[in-house]
């Protein structure tokens, strides 16, 4: 049997390339271009199956659906999040883990922090109304998901019982929690759908609103990089 990791030499057409789209030196641009991969198959796999609406495959389907979802927003916040600290000249990267509502409270406390009136003069103005309006449904899809799979749990620290309220976003990786516990899914007794229609609107509007930041805080920055080169 030919190995995974090889070439098609017959038609290079039938080649992906892992590394032709990243960049050994910048994390920023890595996070983007993987965030965008898995936005695509999420909206590939969603696409498919409400097109072969008999498709049986999309109870099963759905959850690499998610998980490819959530990734995206969690990679694409984690870029962000290295291009604000760029601008605002921070010392930080980003948090490790993976609470995509954590992440993006984060990045809204960064984008306070920024100078609006050196933002101006490069030409970016920042709208708080547009801002809001642009990620409303980002927002709302956090707030869904982080309600559904928050549970309040005892924990032990330091001799100490306490009760905690502790969220986990691997409900489409595994059937029960690092806890133990069954996702919320299992814990329903009824049938617990999603509209496919609905999710991939919903889908399309995360992937622009992302990406759509993304590109603008890598413009200011290359914007304020030209000016610093421009000084010397």
């Amino acid at each position: 049997m030919n190995k995974f990791y090889k070439e098609n030499d017959d038609n290079f057409y039938l080649n992906a390339i892992l590394n032709y789209r990243l960049d050994q030196n910048d994390e920023k641009i890595n996070l983007s271009v993987m965030a965008d991969g898995f936005f695509k198959a999420s909206l590939i796999l969603i696409r498919e199956c409400i097109e072969k609406d008999t498709l049986n495959d999309k109870d099963v389907v759905i959850f690499p659906m998610i998980f490819c979802l959530n990734h995206g927003i969690e990679l694409y916040e984690k870029s962000i999040i290295y291009y604000l600290n760029d601008i605002l000249d921070n010392k930080d990267t980003y948090k490790r883990g993976h609470d995509i509502y954590n992440l993006w409270e984060d990045i809204k406390k960064l984008r306070n922090k920024l100078d609006i009136e050196e933002l101006s003069a490069l030409g970016f103005e920042e709208n708080e109304e547009y801002f809001l309006e642009k990620t409303k449904v980002l927002e709302d899809y956090l707030k869904e998901t982080t309600t559904l799979n928050t549970s309040t749990c005892l924990v032990k620290n330091k001799k100490k019982l306490y009760l905690k309220e502790i969220t986990s976003f691997d409900f489409p990786r595994y059937s029960k929690n690092s806890r133990g516990e069954n996702q919320f899914y299992l814990k329903n007794k009824n049938n617990m759908f999603i509209d496919l229609e609905n999710a991939l609107t919903i889908i399309e509007n995360i992937y622009s609103c992302l990406k759509d930041l993304s590109f603008y805080y890598a413009d200011i920055l290359e914007a304020l990089n030209e000016r610093y080169t421009e000084g010397f």
